[in-house]
Order: structure tokens, then C-alpha cells, then sequence
């Protein structure tokens, strides 16, 4: 049955819950601009000016939703094989995160193992056994996964509404009391543990007990007890309900669509299941091997994973990628030297009819047209700080909204805000180097693309150059210039967050901050690709072909 699909967030997570919102329309993605089909880029010279201050689109509470380039701990080079096109030693193996039969993936796949006649939910412990909560308020528990002849009756939990389990059944109640099972799995003796303030659903394990507020909030307690609780996520999103796992929190909303979050950050990935269902449980022994879910016909579905490739394509939501003409538009936000300006100019000129942008031609749309091998540059814009150097979402729509007034804009456009040295935006540098996502803004009725990335050399330890010399002579330019590729080459291929990715991780993010393959220049800098008459350090990218894997090169 097809049915509306929600949004989803990809790419590189590294923020606070509240960094992560509903944005102007919809969100996700980086950069957009166009104007015209594959020109090349005008002289630096002939940049436009932005006017004062534009008219930008109201920024929903809690900002937007963005896909972050994470900050480093270290600034150590990466190690690399010179003469390898194929990069395993670094970013993921193909296939997946590691050992490829290991591998998160992002469509669940699920198989009738039973029906559960009258139940209303379901909960799946760490022994491995399923219990069910029935209408008339009776428990049930199945030693044998879900199978109809193993279900057994317990008891009863008179005024319970929902059960979850993690180590030991946890029941909630009509009235909002929490309860916990100190029993045996076979002989229920319930326990109060607390009356949870706002709470409309709670569910227990990843380490703790969560509660899914009325207003949509998120909290974590570590034992379910009154005042224990602490606000984790704040986005507003109109869940149904939330499952806690092993190694993250699952969540429903009220058409029947599945996410995982890392409870944290909670970068939700979206997944397509086959069949859907309206509750998801997970067994406690596996993360993604090993869920149950509960249908409306109340038939019992055990589940399991798979993705082609190691990356994943949600084609069932009308996805269509960045297959026309994409151009991409510089944003100069404050002083960046003419220097800067033309190498991060060459960089992006360089990459049409390249090897290294032809790895984005592996992925396709649901007709099956692939990214193109060209990339368009199209009108610059300078911003003499018009929003101040403190940016927040606000201030950012404003600056995007003034380069849309001046350039204009379509479905081929990427708008990227180059912030100089002395511009900061909270979460920079100890939390992100640079996102992508989109908006609704006024001139344009479809979803603009656009992204962030700051010039690094204000943040040398987390987002600077890795190495001690530059092969085009600027920590800056050379350092964002990774920054800049990794954000294009996940717009393209994910421009609104609902097409290719794998495990909260598009393209970009599966080979995050590996330099391989480097060399060194004429002049004795570092680099590991020659674009055009100059040479880089850029980051690879994840083929979608010959089984995955990070790449410089393609074919």
C-alpha cells in the first residue's frame, strides 16, 4: 500500500537535539543554485554586491534541520595506499560500516513468523522472548519468537496502555504511572517507579528509560524515577510513538513511517519496510537482524536488512536527485582574499567532466538517470556581513535570501555561504565544520539547496588543513576545500534528505575525512588529486557500484 513518507535527515551528524529541527519547507541537502546550463564562472571580479538586508522567510522554531560535517578531535593526517583507487583502510568497507556482514542498512525486510490475535503492543526483551499487551489488558509472553504456538498467558496489567522491555517488562499506565516488573519473566509482580510529568509514552533500554512527551519532546531517565529525567531532543516532530533498542531509539509517526535516531544527536534515518506496520519492537539480541513488528491485522513480522551497494536509494517516496543541470552559486560571506576566492573558484570549474565527480554519476534517480558528470559555476555573491559575524539560522536564511534576490533560483541551484575567518555560529568547530540542507525561500516555490562552510583556519584542531603545507599555498582555501566537495557531491546525489544514504550517512559522510593516495607537489606540499592545473587534498567518495567503497576515481 503506498503511503505519504516523512522526512529524514542524512549525512554527517555531529550536533546538539536542538541544532536538529523542522526547517522552512522540508530540509536536508546542501547547496543549490542554478542559472543556466554548464556556463563557466564569471571573472571573481564581476561579483554581485548583495543590497541591504533581505526579507528572509521565517526560520520554525528550533531551526533547520542540517546534515553536519563533524568536527575532529585530532587533526592527525589520515594513512592511504598511494596507487589504490579503492580505499578500505579508511572511511567504511564496502558494503557497510566495517565488516560488510555487519552492515546497517536502510530497508527492513520483513517476514510473517505468527499473529498475536488481540494484542495492542508489543515488547521484545534481551532473553529473546516477544510479550504482547492485549486489548483486554491481559499479558502474553512467546519463548519462541513470535511463533503462535508459543504464546503463554501471565496476568494481567490492569490500566496499562503500553509495555516495552529491556532486561525486565516495564508497563505504562492510563493515568501516567510507570511500572516495572520485579518479578520473573513467567510470574508478573508489578513495582511503581514513578509518575513521568507530561509524558505520553515510555519505552525502556539504550541505556536508560525514554519518554515521549505531549509536546514531542524526547527525555531520558536512568532508572524511570521522578526527577530523574533530562530533556534530549526538542524537534517537534509528530511522532506516534518510540522504541528503545540496544543501540538506538526507533520511532513511528502517524502515518506508519519508521526512523532510527542515535538518542542523541538523533539524525533520524528514515527506512522503507516491506510490509509497514503500525508498532516496531526490537528482541534485544541484534540490532537490525532481529525486530519484530505488529501489522494492524495484528500478524506478527520478525525482520532483517538489506542494501545494495552499502547505500540506499528510497525510491518508493518519488525521490528524484539533482539530474538536470546543477550549477552551484559562492556565497562570499565577509573578507576572503581574491586568492581564496579564485582557487575555491578552480576547484569547483574543475570538477565538471572529472573522474572524481563521475563517481556521483552511480547514483540514479527512480527513472534511473543518473547525477551528471558536469557541474556548472555559476554568479558569484559578496555579503559584507550584513547579518553580523554571530550567524544563527535567522541570520543565515537572510543571507541566503539576499543571493536569491540577486541570482534567483531553481530546482538546479546550490547556494554555498562561504563564512570568512572571523564568523562564528554555535556548534562550530567543537561540534561541525560546515552542513547542508534547504528551505522554502521567497522567489522560488520549490526547495532551495544550500550549505554552509567556514573558512577553517579559525578552527585549525577541528576543520583545518591536516597537513603543515598547502599545495596551493592557503590553510584556508585548501583547507575547506574537502568541506566544499563533500557538501556538493551529497547535495547532488541527496539534495532534499530523502534519497541515498545508508545509515544516518550519505555518500560524503561513509568516507568522511580520509585522505588517501597523497603525493607530494613540485613545491613540496601535500596533496592526492590534480584537478585541472592545481592540485588538492579532498576526502573520496563512496561509489554506489562494484559493491561500495570509498574512491577517488570513477570508473
Amino acid at each position: 500500500m503506498t503511503k505519504p513518507k516523512m522526512w529524514r535527515a542524512r549525512g554527517v551528524t555531529c550536533g546538539t537535539s536542538g541544532m536538529v529541527a523542522a526547517l522552512l519547507s522540508g530540509l536536508v541537502g546542501c547547496m543549490g543554485a542554478e542559472t543556466g546550463a554548464n556556463e563557466s564562472a564569471p571573472p571573481i571580479e564581476q561579483e554581485i554586491a548583495v543590497a541591504a538586508a533581505a526579507a528572509a522567510p521565517a526560520v520554525p522554531a528550533g531551526g533547520f534541520r542540517k546534515h553536519y560535517l563533524p568536527a575532529l578531535a585530532t587533526n592527525a593526517p589520515a594513512a592511504g595506499a598511494v596507487g589504490q583507487s579503492t580505499v578500505t583502510s579508511c572511511g567504511e568497507s564496502p558494503g557497510g560500516v566495517g565488516d560488510p556482514s555487519a552492515a546497517p542498512n536502510s530497508k527492513l525486510v520483513m517476514s510473517q513468523v505468527g499473529t498475536a490475535g488481540s494484542a495492542a503492543r508489543i515488547a521484545g526483551c534481551a532473553d529473546g522472548t516477544l510479550y504482547a499487551l492485549n486489548n483486554d489488558r491481559t499479558v502474553w509472553r512467546n519463548a519462541s519468537g513470535g511463533r503462535n504456538s508459543g504464546w503463554k498467558k501471565l496476568g494481567t496489567a490492569s490500566s496499562a496502555q503500553d509495555i516495552s522491555c529491556d532486561k525486565v517488562l516495564w508497563a505504562f499506565n492510563d493515568n501516567r504511572t510507570l511500572w516495572r516488573n520485579d518479578g520473573t519473566p513467567t510470574a508478573l509482580k508489578w513495582t511503581k517507579v514513578g509518575q513521568p510529568s507530561g509524558a505520553r509514552q515510555v519505552t525502556a533500554g539504550y541505556g536508560g528509560v525514554w519518554a515521549l512527551n505531549d509536546d514531542l519532546s524526547i527525555w531520558k531517565s536512568p532508572s524511570g524515577a521522578d526527577g530523574s529525567w533530562t530533556k534530549i531532543s526538542d524537534e517537534q516532530i509528530n511522532w506516534d510513538r518510540i522504541t528503545a533498542t540496544r543501540t538506538g531509539i526507533w520511532a513511528i509517526d502517524t502515518l506508519g513511517n519508521v526512523a532510527r535516531g542515535d538518542g542523541y544527536a538523533f539524525d533520524w534515518q528514515q527506512f522503507d519496510w516491506e510490509p509497514a506496520g503500525t508498532q516496531i519492537a526490537n528482541d534485544g539480541t541484534t540490532e537490525y537482524s532481529s525486530l519484530y513488528m505488529l501489522s494492524p491485522d495484528k500478524k506478527v513480522f520478525h525482520g532483517g536488512k538489506w542494501a545494495p551497494n552499502g547505500i540506499e536509494f528510497y525510491a518508493s517516496r518519488g525521490t528524484q536527485l539533482m539530474t538536470g543541470n546543477p550549477r552551484m552559486h559562492y556565497v562570499w560571506y565577509g573578507t576572503w582574499s581574491s586568492t581564496d576566492k579564485t582557487i575555491l573558484t578552480d576547484l569547483v570549474k574543475s570538477f565538471s567532466n572529472s573522474a572524481y565527480w563521475a563517481i556521483n554519476s552511480t547514483y540514479t534517480d527512480s527513472n534511473f538517470n543518473p547525477v551528471p558528470g558536469t557541474l556548472a559555476v555559476g554568479t558569484a555573491v559578496s555579503d559584507s556581513y550584513s547579518q553580523g559575524k554571530s550567524l544563527d539560522d535567522a541570520k543565515l536564511a537572510a543571507i541566503i535570501q539576499a543571493a536569491v534576490d540577486e541570482v534567483g533560483a531553481t530546482d538546479d541551484d546550490i547556494f554555498v555561504v562561504m563564512a570568512a575567518n572571523d564568523v562564528g555560529m554555535d556548534g562550530y568547530c567543537t561540534k561541525w565544520c560546515a552542513f547542508h540542507s534547504y528551505g522554502a525561500f521567497n522567489g522560488f516555490a520549490g526547495n532551495t539547496k544550500f550549505a554552509l562552510v567556514m573558512n577553517p583556519t579559525s578552527c585549525s584542531s577541528g576543520c583545518g588543513f591536516r597537513f603543515s603545507q598547502s599545495p596551493n599555498g592557503s590553510l584556508g582555501a585548501d583547507g575547506a576545500a574537502t568541506s566544499v566537495a563533500h557538501e556538493l557531491m551529497e547535495t547532488v546525489t541527496d539534495p532534499v534528505l530523502n534519497a541515498w544514504t545508508n545509515f544516518s550517512a550519505e555518500n560524503g559522510d561513509k568516507c568522511n575525512r580520509c585522505f588517501p593516495l597523497t603525493y607530494t607537489t613540485s613545491s613540496g606540499a601535500t596533496a592526492n588529486i590534480k584537478l585541472g592545473s592545481r592540485d588538492f587534498v579532498l576526502q573520496p567518495n563512496w561509489q554506489n557500484a562494484n559493491s561500495g567503497g570509498c574512491v577517488m576515481s570513477y570508473p
